[in-house]
């Protein structure tokens, strides 16, 4: 029997068989389901192999090969990292390539053996997993360079957007620039614009003056033309008388074989030879008729002695006409012609005087008449003629047409002497009655018109006002023609004429007055109501013509022919002119018609236009036998009203008038230099320098040079005897007579010397003041040129050892060390007194306000680069120019000075010196003085362009005074924020509110383009200033002096130590509110946040409310009483009555907030109330700006009204001649 352990075995072993039987056949179940799925997994996995294959082919073939875009923008480093990603993956590829490639053989379609393809899918099946692997890796590697890619996408976008913000910034610069050059072409077109028209201008008036010289000259020629016959004639005689005196002398044989040029040539010098003591003999005639040489030179004697009929007939022709045109000349000459047996002695330069003096009670007029022919003190006072006359006139009109005057006087002379006629008899005429003067009146009206100027001040303003205005009366009936002359200001309506009209008219006059005349209708002696003639109309006329003379010139002769025949008394007198002009009135001092004329030429254009156009009444008059006397008594006195207000007028009226020079009393050699008589000039000063007399002479009205302009050969040779040439030099510059300039230049006087250059009339100064840029430059030649000629002398005599301490070893011209060459060349040689021109040329500024950069840009470029050479009192020439009147119109001087190096700042050594440290204090009070009467841009224009030559630090420098109105002293703009003591000016401004100081503080600020900490320093001040004279407090500062220096100079009163304690003991009280408000103030500030200028508008409303604003009378420190006394009773009065006023203003200010009681009497706990628990928070921040604009721009015409309105109620009340004010219709 078997073993149960071997059965238990057996069966165990047989389940175990059958177990794994049932396992094999599952297993063998699942393979073949697995073979039979193998085609389908590997056709997945060929197509997922196919799809790698291809991406990274891709890759390779397209991404990554020279020549693609991709590669084109990668970097190194991005190309390394996707190339090794890329070959891992090309790598496992290539491996899944081999595993696969054992599964492909050649006929595998067409084999169809089933056991191959059997053990092919157990192979595939074996290998499947392995691909898996494989395919895991691949995918893993994809997804690497996929992420690679990402990456590289990333950093190249990355870099693509930074090159796009740098072409961005590139292109932003380039258009800048641009800009910037389309600008800088622009302003550059602009200018050349702006000269090439200015170029044009200048050469349309050259040859509009051209083309008058030209006409001038024809008509000169074709009088000379005339008289060519006669001197032909007398060629040829000279011809032939040569040609005798030829035949008489050795070379007379050869006459004939005489080449044709040398007989030319030989035949004027002859010519030459002959004609030159002629005409030094036509010289010395006229010298010697007149007593000026006592006798003939011998070469004028010899020349007498061989002269001929046609030349001595020449020369006594101009003789004559010589003494005729020189009236006291031919006086002269016929006095010295009486020979005695005794010698004969020379007569006085003494002229008949007449005076005369009125006084009238109602229709009854004293006069008083003296006239005598020698002064007292004469030698031949008893051999003339006195008269001496006491009348009484009455006029007896309208009873009988005249006046009738009682006289009792008598006329005394040599050996005899006569009563005057005690009665005497004058026709009178109403004026409406009078057809001579009918005629005159009602001629104007019918050709002329008034052009009434666009004025802001109008002609119904001052008549409701009842200042002076003035009708032309009786020439212009028709016409409402005014005239507004009010105090330091005036306004003209101007008439214009119609030309053809006027003809028409004056011809008719012409005509009307000489059919009256032979009708015997009228009379010239006739007189109106106010004892005026028919010349007194004929002279309005003239000066209603005024400029258009030369129009009228024809008609104008024969009116003035018409009223001199026709027996008019040309000495008549009257009190007026019968214009409404006190210029043209003479109470007490009745005056002849032509005085008027002569008052006329008070101005320089219009006494030339009276000179060029009116000749021929000069001409007339002057040359009329019955007017000549009398009216040569009259010109001394009216030409004396111009003799300092405009002398080169008085020289061109003497110039072109000798005969007025006589009358004026001109000595011999004044005369001598007026008639161009060299032989008599160089007489004349060799007896003065035998005399040792002064040159100068200063009572001579001209200097001797002056008058001999454009006499070059007698100019040169007064300017080399050393005659003073100063006001000659100013004449010249003013006539831009350049060539006599060049020859006064030549003068061995000092004529820049520090005493001269600071005059108005220096030669510099000269060429600036009349703005000649062409005299300027000859000017600032010859200082060159005497510059050069010190430092030529200092190298030849000053030690070596010092010419590297002068600088005499650098090629550059003497400049900085010209003073310290000079002194120290003075005390080793003598120096000529030319080289005395050591001051800098930049102090020309001092006497310019207008200066043009021109002029400096000239200095700097002939060599003149110190532009900071101080003065004796430390002033700069930029400190000179600030120091000048400041309302000037152009401040490009500014930038120009601070680019070439000049110092915005001071050092003041002294600390008594109250100057101002900076510029910035003139140019601030600039900008008050500016921003009341007219506008500021072209300072803040000049500021602007120096804002990038200034440091900031410089707005921050105080003047140092001791003053709580500041921290430290007073900065700048203190300057255009309150009323600054001297030149009052702020009765002109009526307003002191914040809103109006504003505008000019804040354009400041932008234009020296300020930082934040500037601004807020700056608004800091003004805040602690306002709030200084809000509570009254007393300044201690420059608030209190006044100027006692320059006009914009404020030069301050230093307080004793006393004064200044007690004023500081009586505002203690005020210090303390003073502080307490600036806490509040800093406190507000750090809370509100936003800008200052909207902080300071919040500021100052809040502080309103319980610290009123001040009014004009009240911020002004003058009290608007700059013209009065500040220590008289009426000025202490209105210091009081404005006191009470503004405590009365503050305690109403106080009831309104609602502080009222006994708990408010302390101001402090006032301030901490009111500013407790207030939102500064900073709303509206924007609106705050355009609040104070709106505000300025429609206060500030109504203040520039008012500003009239008030200085026309000033100059009434007190009648003082004040400057008026300037409307600020300007916006900027």
């Amino acid at each position: 029997m078997a073993d149960p352990i071997s059965i238990l075995g057996a069966a165990a072993a047989g389940s175990q068989i059958v177990e794994l039987a049932a396992t094999s056949l599952l297993k063998t179940i699942r393979f073949v389901k697995d073979l039979h799925d193998v085609p389908k997994r590997m056709a997945v996995v060929f197509q997922d192999v196919e799809k790698s294959t291809n991406h990274v082919h891709y890759i390779f073939s397209v991404m990554l090969q020279p020549g693609s875009k991709v590669f084109e923008q990668l970097d190194t480093a991005q190309f390394a990292t996707l190339t090794q990603t890329a070959s891992e993956l090309r790598q496992a590829m290539d491996e899944v390539s081999m595993t696969l490639k054992p599964l492909l053989g050649p006929g595998d379609a067409e084999n169809g053996k089933t056991a191959r393809r059997f053990w092919r899918s157990v192979m595939c099946v074996k290998l499947e997993k392995s691909l898996k692997e494989k395919m895991h890796r691949i995918d893993w590697l994809g997804n690497e360079v996929s992420r690679q890619l990402g990456i590289t996408t990333l950093e190249l976008q990355a870099a693509a957007d930074q090159k796009l913000d740098n072409i961005s910034m590139i292109a932003q610069g380039d258009h800048t620039k641009l800009l910037d050059t389309l600008t800088t072409h622009d302003q550059n077109l602009r200018v050349a614009l702006l000269n090439q028209h200015t170029t044009t201008t200048t050469h349309l008036k050259s040859i509009a003056s051209t083309t008058r010289d030209a006409q001038r000259v024809m008509t000169e020629t074709q009088g000379r033309l005339t008289s060519i016959g006669a001197d032909l004639s007398r060629v040829a005689e000279d011809a032939a008388f040569i040609r005798r005196e030829l035949a008489t002398s050795d070379r007379g044989q050869e006459l004939d074989r005489l080449p044709y040029q040398h007989m030319e040539d030989l035949l004027y010098r002859l010519a030459a030879e002959t004609r030159e003591p002629i005409l030094r003999l036509r010289d010395e005639l006229l010298s010697l008729l007149v007593g000026d040489i006592p006798e003939l030179s011998a070469t004028s004697q010899r020349t007498c002695s061989r002269i001929d009929g046609v030349d001595g007939t020449a020369v006594q022709q101009y003789a004559r006409i010589q003494l005729m045109r020189y009236p006291a000349s031919m006086a002269k000459a016929s006095s010295g012609a009486r020979y005695t047996p005794e010698s004969t002695k020379r007569r006085c330069r003494c002229r008949t005087s007449y005076s005369v003096s009125d006084t009238t009670i109602w229709r009854l007029t004293f006069r008083t008449e003296c006239r005598t022919d020698h002064r007292r003190d004469c030698p031949y006072a008893k051999d003339g003629y006195r008269f001496r006359a006491f009348s009484t006139k009455v006029a007896l009109t309208p009873f009988l047409k005249g006046t009738l005057q009682c006289v009792i006087g008598a006329t005394t002379g040599p050996g005899f002497w006569s009563m005057a006629p005690p009665l005497r008899y004058h026709g009178n005429v109403q004026r409406i009655t009078s057809p001579l003067f009918q005629a005159f009146d009602q001629s104007p009206a019918l050709c002329a018109k008034t052009v009434v100027p666009v004025r802001a001040l109008g002609v119904d303003d001052v008549r409701r006002r009842g200042r002076m205005w003035f009708a032309v009366d009786g020439l212009l009936q028709n016409i409402p023609a005014f005239e507004l002359r009010d105090i330091g200001y005036w306004e003209q309506f101007v008439i214009e004429w119609d030309t053809p009209s006027t003809e028409l008219q004056l011809r008719s006059l012409v005509s009307r007055i000489r059919t009256e005349l032979s009708h015997g209708r009228a009379s010239g002696m006739e007189m109106d109501e106010q004892g005026h003639t028919i010349l007194f109309d004929f002279v309005q006329l003239m000066l209603l013509l005024r400029g258009e003379w030369a129009k009228f010139e024809s008609q104008l002769a024969d009116l003035l022919d018409t009223v001199l025949s026709s027996g008019v008394d040309i000495a008549a007198r009257s009190d007026t002119l019968g214009i409404g002009d006190p210029w043209y009135s003479s109470p007490g001092k009745p005056s002849t018609a032509w005085d008027f004329i002569f008052r006329d030429l008070r101005n320089s254009d219009m006494g030339s236009n009276y000179l060029e156009s009116a000749s021929f009444a000069f001409s007339r008059l002057f040359l009329h036998p019955s007017a000549h006397s009398d009216l040569m008594l009259s010109i001394p006195d009216a030409c004396g009203n111009t003799l300092h207000s405009d002398q080169h007028l008085k020289r061109l009226l003497v110039q072109r008038h000798p005969e007025i020079a006589e009358g004026m009393d001109f000595d011999d050699f004044e005369m001598a230099v007026l008639r161009k008589s060299l032989p008599g000039v160089e007489h004349l000063v060799a007896l003065e320098l035998k005399k040792a007399q002064l040159l100068d002479r200063r009572h001579r009205p001209f200097d001797l040079t002056e008058l001999a302009l454009g006499w070059d050969i007698g100019l040169r040779y007064l300017v080399l005897a050393k005659y003073p040439v100063r006001r000659a030099v100013e004449s010249a510059c003013a006539l831009q007579d350049h060539q006599s300039l060049s020859i006064l230049l030549e003068t061995p006087r000092d004529i820049f010397s520090a005493e001269l250059f600071y005059s108005s009339s220096a030669a510099l100064n000269s060429a600036v003041r009349w703005e000649d840029q062409r005299a300027f430059d000859t000017v600032v030649e010859e200082l060159r040129r005497r510059r050069a000629w010190l430092k030529a002398m200092a190298l030849r005599h000053v030690p070596r050892s010092r010419h590297k301490e002068l600088g005499l070893n650098e090629e550059i011209m003497l400049d900085v060390t010209a003073e310290a060459t000079y002194s120290h060349l003075k005390q080793v040689i003598a120096v000529p007194e030319a080289l005395e021109c050591w001051i800098s040329p930049y102090y020309l500024a001092r006497t310019h306000i207008c200066l043009s950069t021109y002029f400096l840009e000239a200095l700097y470029e002939g060599g003149f680069k110190a532009i900071d050479i101080p003065d004796n009192d430390d002033n700069t020439p930029l400190f000179q120019i600030l120091t000048r009147e400041i309302l000037q119109p152009d401040f490009e001087w500014l930038p120009w000075f601070l680019s070439r190096g000049a110092k915005p700042e001071r050092e003041l050594r002294d600390p008594d010196d109250f100057r101002w440290p900076t510029m910035l204090f003139y140019l601030a009070l600039a900008v008050r003085r500016r921003w009341m009467f007219t506008s500021i841009a072209p300072l803040l224009r000049a500021c602007k362009k120096a804002s990038v030559y200034v440091e900031a630090e410089l707005h921050s420098v105080t003047d140092g005074c001791v003053c709580l109105c500041g921290s430290d002293g007073c900065l700048a703009t203190h300057f255009i924020w309150r009323c600054n003591a001297h030149g009052c000016w702020c009765s002109f401004k009526f307003t002191a509110d914040i809103v109006q100081y504003h505008p000019p503080l804040e354009k400041w600020v932008t234009a020296w383009n300020l930082s934040d900490e500037s601004r807020e320093l700056i608004y800091r001040e003004l805040t602690r200033l306002e709030l200084f004279e809000r509570l009254g407090m007393a300044h201690t500062c420059c608030c209190r002096g006044r100027n006692s220096g320059r006009f914009e100079e404020l030069v301050r009163e230093r307080l004793d130590d006393d004064e200044s304690s007690r004023l500081r003991d009586e505002d203690g009280e005020l210090a303390m509110q003073l502080d307490d408000l600036l806490a509040q103030y800093n406190n507000a500030r750090n809370a509100y946040g936003g800008s200052i200028e909207s902080f300071w508008r919040k500021w100052w409303q809040v502080l309103d409310e319980i610290l009123p604003p001040l009014l004009p009378i009240e911020a002004c420190n003058t009290r608007l009483t700059g013209h009065q006394d500040p220590n008289s009773e009426e000025a202490r009065e209105l210091d009081r009555a404005t006191a009470e006023n503004r405590s009365a203003r503050e305690e109403e200010a106080l009831k309104r907030a609602g502080y009222v009681g006994p708990d408010f009497q302390d101001f402090r706990h006032v301030i901490r109330v009111h500013f407790s628990g207030r939102d500064w928070s900073p709303a509206h921040e924007d609106s705050g700006n355009e609040a104070w604009e709106t505000c300025s721009s429609d206060t500030d015409s109504c203040a520039s009204e008012s500003a009239v309105e008030d200085w026309l109620d000033i100059a009434i009340r007190t009648g003082e001649h004040l400057h008026p004010p300037i409307m600020n219709t300007s916006t900027d």
